[in-house]
């Protein structure tokens, strides 16, 4: 609940919304429960919120659900949390999705496009480990934005760089002002 963390200083949707409305900045919603998208829905609407928009998600039905009511927003596949957890812990795990990433990563896609076609994605947002050169630009090739989390190590950001990623989506802005 968002009142659990109300007290850690988390400004909700709806106490950001009116600020980004008068604003030049792309609003980036990370949708990690479904249970939010209907209340979601109901602020845009609320407040007519018709500027750029970026929608992510790993549930494809909430991606679709919210693109139906707001069809103006850009929608991307992001990798689950869980997997990120699993590439950590799971050494075998690992070799494997380096290895499809980097060997099936453009049938993959053909797939994707295919199994989903009720829903328009505009982007992949990608854990930061898996953002490989060859599999950005597998992912480019298919028209999609990529979008990369999951970081905010100086190291790791220099390197995401020299990628021909879209954004890297960061807690740590006052670290990409260093750097660039």
């Amino acid at each position: 609940k968002f009142s659990d963390i109300k007290h850690l200083g988390v400004v909700s949707l709806a106490e950001a919304l009116p600020f980004f409305k008068a604003s030049k900045k792309i609003l980036d919603i990370d949708i990690k429960d479904k249970r939010c998208v209907s209340e979601i829905i109901r602020l845009f609407k609320k407040h007519r919120y018709f500027k750029r928009v970026y929608f992510s998600s790993y549930d494809l039905n909430a991606l679709f659900e919210i693109q139906e009511e707001i069809p103006y927003g850009e929608y991307f596949l992001s990798s689950s949390i869980t997997d990120s957890q699993d590439f950590y812990r799971r050494r075998i795990a690992r070799i494997f999705l380096v290895f499809v990433s980097i060997l099936f990563s453009r049938l993959v896609i053909m797939l994707l496009k295919k199994k989903f076609r009720k829903i328009t994605l505009d982007g992949i947002s990608l854990f930061y480990r898996f953002a490989t050169k060859e599999f950005v630009n597998d992912l480019k090739a298919f028209g999609f934005k990529v979008f990369v989390w999951g970081t905010d190590k100086e190291s790791d950001v220099k390197k995401l760089i020299s990628i021909p990623i879209d954004g890297i989506k960061t807690k740590n802005t006052a670290l990409f002002k260093k750097i660039l």
